[in-house]
């Protein structure tokens, strides 16, 4: 995957989600990860939104641990994408390209 692309934060939430899959056994890398990558994100959008919404963050970081902890695990072997964040990865592209070089 090139990153030449990708802001810095879509760069650390892509490496982290990478991270936690690695972490849990996974070798699919999947939305469920990105999503777990971007509400532990320090000084994120996802974390801040939460907080202004009143929604329970922690509740959320529970439910997605449970769910990654309920993938399938394996040993060794590289990690990949999974075809559904691939697809949102290129569609993401798409329309940021649309949206001039500064939004990509």
């Amino acid at each position: 995957m090139d990153l030449r692309n990708f802001t810095a934060n879509s760069v650390s939430a892509l490496q982290k989600a990478q991270a936690t899959a690695q972490e849990y056994g996974n070798q699919e890398i999947k939305q469920v990860h990105l999503l777990y990558a971007l509400i532990v994100a320090e000084n994120g959008l996802i974390p801040l939104l939460f907080e202004k919404t009143g929604k329970n963050l922690s509740l959320m970081k529970s439910d997605l641990e449970r769910a990654i902890s309920a993938l399938p695990k394996v040993r060794g072997g590289e990690g990949y994408l999974s075809s559904a964040l691939t697809e949102a990865r290129t569609e993401a592209q798409k329309r940021a390209e649309g949206m001039g070089d500064s939004f990509v």
